[in-house]
């Protein structure tokens, strides 16, 4: 069961990424979520992307933050115990 939820997932993460990037690509702005909160609290705080990465944050997951694109609430979790921070420091919500 796991071995088949985690391939769903990752099909779905993938598909989500490509659309995300295509509508990217073709001038469509759909994103509800805005990540720029994260990048000024790393800077506050001095934390680097490197340090994210050396963490456990994939590369793939801070390619789609820059880009306003879906990341999972367990990846929200993990950035506001290694920043050490509430999700509100890290992202809005936008129209």
């Amino acid at each position: 069961y796991k071995k088949n939820y985690k391939e769903k997932n990752t099909l779905r993460q993938t598909i989500f990424i490509a659309f995300c990037a295509l509508s990217e690509a073709k001038g469509m702005d759909i994103k509800m979520i805005d990540y720029s909160p994260l990048w000024q609290t790393m800077e506050e705080k001095g934390i680097s992307q490197y340090y994210l990465i050396q963490h456990g944050i994939a590369g793939k997951t801070i390619y789609n933050m820059k880009r306003n694109c879906h990341i999972s609430t367990a990846t929200v979790e993990k950035l506001c115990k290694l920043i050490d921070c509430t999700p509100n420091d890290i992202m809005t919500f936008t129209d």
